[in-house]
């Protein structure tokens, strides 16, 4: 034992004169504080247009010395629909220790001014604080003596859709030369959220469809108007839109969970407005990949077809109300697609 005490401190005296030899403080630094790296896996059952499906579920979390956190997760849904074999969506989160802060506490400073003002009779409305934001005006938290202001948001007071806070809506991109989606929740639908009487599922469905038209809502955005198209026209679009749903819905789920926050306070403290609706903002759609394969087939002496395949890759950049400017979510939608066209001539 005592050999063995000898050769470990020779090993160590020899250590400290290598680290002499290089930078001291890194080195060490690097060799005592490696992230912390941890995984998960497992499976959420949902129902989609009336079928039970799994949801195939992988989430890593690393977790650095300085308490930033980076997190991580896929889901993925197999055969939704006879031409859609997989669908995945992934997730990708940086989460400061500022940040975790505000999600288990929200904005302290802000909550103060909120008991003074209500401390205060002021019976006439003064206009509220204002300045553009992506080219859309926003109210500025918090405030003014007649009202206070949770958050920075879009102007729902005098501008858009004025006083009708249970109202959802969107301002898609390029209403206004605006560059964001603009998404607005109603009180009834974060009350809802926050207190359960909906599931997550449900509620991000609603606000898929958002929108005039199909290619024009949020689900367009997401996925894309040549792929829209493409599923109007061999069907496929329902399941979609719930897969989505379903998806988004695990991954709000999942990341909550990594937080340390109960659903309500998350909702309470980053999405709802003072009014009780909410906000959240998603940018930067984009082709990340497309691939296709095509296959000459027949279906019939004299009646060719042709096969495609597809591996189709989305992204996007979202933030939710109080954490607007925040490191932005970033999420990857995956689709898997698989249909025959009748050819209009002999492609042999």
């Amino acid at each position: 034992m005592r050999k063995l005490r000898k050769e470990f401190s020779a090993f160590f005296l020899c250590f400290l004169v290598f680290l002499t030899s290089f930078s001291q403080t890194y080195l060490l630094a690097s060799f005592v504080q490696q992230p912390k790296v941890t995984t998960e896996s497992f499976t959420k059952t949902v129902e989609i247009e009336g079928k039970r499906y799994d949801l195939q579920c992988f989430g890593q979390v690393t977790t650095y010395a300085n308490g930033t956190k980076l997190l991580k997760f896929s889901v993925t849904i197999q055969n939704i629909a006879p031409m859609i074999p997989k669908l995945r969506m992934n997730f990708t989160k940086i989460v400061t220790p500022e940040e975790l802060s505000y999600y288990k506490e929200g904005n302290k400073e802000n909550q103060r001014l909120k008991s003074r003002l209500e401390e205060t009779l002021v019976t006439t409305f003064s206009r509220l604080p204002e300045y553009k934001w992506d080219k859309i005006y926003f109210v500025q938290a918090p405030g003014n003596e007649t009202i206070w202001v949770r958050y920075d948001h879009d102007n729902n007071y005098e501008r858009y859709w004025p006083m009708q806070f249970n109202l959802p809506w969107e301002i898609p991109i390029g209403m206004y030369g605006n560059q964001k989606i603009h998404t607005h929740m109603s009180i009834a639908d974060v009350y809802d959220w926050k207190t359960g009487a909906r599931t997550r599922d449900e509620i991000m469905k609603k606000y898929l469809a958002l929108g005039g038209t199909t290619a024009g809502s949020f689900f367009g955005a997401l996925l894309g108007e040549a792929l829209v198209s493409l599923f109007a026209l061999t069907g496929g679009t329902a399941a979609v839109v719930e897969a989505l749903a379903a998806a988004i819905g695990a991954i709000i789920g999942w990341f909550i969970s990594q937080l340390g926050v109960s659903e309500e306070e998350f909702v309470e403290n980053v999405v709802e407005a003072e009014q009780g609706d909410g906000f959240y903002w998603s940018w930067d759609f984009k082709t990340a990949a497309w691939h296709s394969w095509v296959y000459p087939r027949y279906k019939m002496p004299g009646r060719p077809c042709t096969e495609i395949y597809m591996h189709v890759i989305r992204e996007f950049k979202r933030t939710w109300g109080a954490n607007r400017d925040a490191e932005p979510e970033i999420l990857a939608t995956e689709v898997w697609f698989h249909t025959c066209w009748d050819a209009a001539v002999d492609i042999s």
